[in-house]
């Protein structure tokens, strides 16, 4: 087949297929044209887990989807796309090797019902912004001019490998063509599932990368919503592109979120996320965002929700494995599995964990040094006491942030007296601010919704901090950090390793990896959303300064036209006067040319 002509190397025998397959005895499931089965493949010299689809020959399209995959995944290496590594194709047997993904596809995952296990809200955001990447490179970074069009775009179609990154998969539909100069569009015969295809493509049978991005945005709002698209669970509500668009437009999306997640999620986080699902879902493909811009909002709005964890009050024990498994990247908890497994310590705040990965790089330094030296070991859990006085340093920066909090409550406040009137008692001042911002909303408003909300949360959450850090309980904390925690860890590792300086610095680097990845300066958090928050009390200030503006502008235009009116109203009768007066001179040229004639 002159289609295959440039993937020659990947072909693999039969032979060896059956052998990998134990002659396809565990078949894990049924594609778009055939059976996929598990099997152990021999790549590189070293032992893989594969996927291999069968092709059916039951199947009449089957034959071309199967070309079309090999050549379009050939020479394609990106994480978030599904790895070919090699194909079949022996009489009638057309078979297409994968790398295996051992979590399955995201749809299992979405169902009300699953059992399987709960994604976090956190964890679903980085599947996103996975498969926004993936679909981002089919579509402007195959080729100079060139693009793919996926046109089966949905969460089946995502698949989870073993460090939960998210992988686009079957491409058997997917169409190559011609970018730029409108050129990027293909006539289909067949594109898609029902419930993710667009409305456009039933009346012109013409597919573009929008008809992606539809698709796309459908599988954020299964997403969001915790449920796939056309699939009656019993909640009263049958998500699809239109349905999940009319809540949007009605401002009532928190109907809809995943009761799973709603409690994980910030407002800006909901808010943001729903936005850029209905973007996608636009009538007018003109209006859909590219793919590389959805990636982009999606890995800011990930970003924005990572910061928001450093003001959560848990409200139960955490140990640190607990942490990383509902807050951050899952590749860098499993690559660092080795080194955690026996760390429970019962940590109730993230936050005392924010300066670890220092102490930890000064471990590795020396481990790398002389592994048996217990006097080093000694000086590092000596030194792992400055922790205490890192986390007063953090307190101090806390208070600053609380004044400036305070600070710009009170200019609120102030601005908001000044919409107003009247001059209510002080005691009532912040009732009547409330009562003034409801009315200036009311009014049209375009500053930010629920911003009082928004405002208190941040508030509390930081006095709640600052309460924890001061606490007793806070410093015995740390205390046994350095009595129980790091011994335990530094004993570990050593017990395993023994005199393998070399093991035992990787294992330590890599755990140090994920402290430092889940250990984020917390005043650097705190600090990103004061930014954040003062920026919406300038605009909110600016908005204050126009509405008194504009109720003085009204004023004076009211004060005009009355003005006016009392002239016109004169002028009017004036004009009357003046009919009057020609009537009746009317009357007199009348009766006159009666009596000439």
């Amino acid at each position: 087949m002159s289609a295959l002509k440039d993937s020659k190397h990947l072909k693999i025998p039969l032979q060896q297929i059956e052998l990998a397959t134990r002659n396809f005895q565990e078949c894990i499931g049924k594609g778009g044209y055939g059976m996929v089965y598990k099997g152990q493949l021999s790549v590189d010299g070293k032992s893989t887990t594969i996927a291999v689809k069968r092709l059916n020959e039951q199947f009449g399209q089957g034959l071309k989807e199967f070309l079309m995959e090999i050549q379009l995944l050939t020479g394609q290496n990106h994480p978030n796309l599904i790895s070919l590594l090699g194909y079949c194709d022996e009489g009638k047997e057309k078979i297409i090797v994968y790398e295996y993904a051992e979590h399955g596809s995201l749809d299992q995952y979405l169902r009300r019902n699953n059992t399987i296990y709960a994604l976090s809200w956190l964890e679903r955001l980085k599947i996103c912004v996975d498969a926004a990447r993936g679909l981002d490179q089919l579509h402007n970074h195959v080729g100079e001019h060139q693009t793919i069009i996926h046109r089966d775009i949905k969460s089946s179609n995502i698949l989870l490998d073993g460090n939960w990154v998210a992988k686009i998969s079957d491409l058997g539909l997917s169409k190559l063509s011609l970018s730029g100069f409108d050129r990027s569009a293909v006539v289909s015969h067949a594109c898609g599932t029902r419930g993710y295809c667009e409305p456009e493509y039933f009346s012109t049978g013409i597919v573009k990368k929008e008809s992606d991005v539809y698709s796309f945005g459908v599988v954020l709002y299964e997403v969001f919503c915790g449920k796939l698209c056309f699939v009656d669970d019993g909640t009263g509500f049958l998500l699809s592109g239109p349905s999940a668009k009319d809540y949007y437009v009605k401002k009532k999306v928190s109907e809809i979120v995943d009761p799973g997640v709603r409690d994980q999620m910030s407002l800006e986080s909901m808010n943001k996320f729903a936005t850029v699902a209905y973007y996608c879902l636009h009538d007018d493909r003109g209006e859909r965002p590219t793919m590389d811009l959805v990636t982009k909002e999606l890995e800011e709005l990930l970003q924005i929700q990572i910061s928001s964890y450093a003001l959560e009050t848990p409200n139960r024990e955490t140990s640190f494995s607990d942490f990383t498994v509902q807050g951050f990247d899952k590749s860098l908890q499993v690559r660092a599995d080795s080194v955690i497994s026996n760390l429970d310590s019962g940590v109730e705040d993230r936050a005392m964990l924010f300066d670890v990965d220092k102490e930890v790089a000064l471990f590795a330094t020396e481990m790398n040094q002389d592994v048996g030296n217990n006097l080093k070991l000694v000086k590092l859990v000596k030194d792992y006491q400055e922790i205490n006085t890192q986390t007063i340093g953090l307190c101090d920066s806390l208070n600053t942030c609380l004044k400036r909090v305070r600070e710009t409550r009170l200019l609120i406040l102030e601005a908001l007296r000044h919409l107003d009137d009247e001059d209510g008692a002080e005691e009532n001042m912040s009732e009547k601010a409330l009562e003034n911002l409801k009315n200036f909303k009311a009014a049209g408003d375009p500053f930010t919704q629920d911003f009082f909300k928004i405002f208190n949360i941040v508030y509390r959450r930081q006095i709640a901090f600052l309460e924890k850090l001061q606490s007793k309980k806070a410093m015995l904390l740390c205390k046994k950090l350095d009595q129980t925690w790091l011994r335990k860890r530094v004993n570990s590792v050593i017990k395993r390793n023994k005199n393998n300086g070399i093991e035992v610095q990787k294992e330590v680097m890599s755990f140090m990896e994920v402290v430092s990845y889940v250990g984020m300066k917390d005043t650097g958090r705190i600090q990103f959303l004061v930014n954040r928050l003062q920026r919406d009390i300038e605009n909110f200030m600016r908005n204050a300064e126009f509405a008194i503006k504009m109720k003085d502008a009204v004023k004076y235009v009211i004060e005009n036209m009355t003005e006016k009116l009392d002239t016109f109203l004169k002028n009017v009768e004036e004009l009357e006067e003046l009919a009057n007066i020609c009537t009746v001179n009317i009357q007199k040229a009348k009766t006159v040319n009666r009596i000439t004639k």
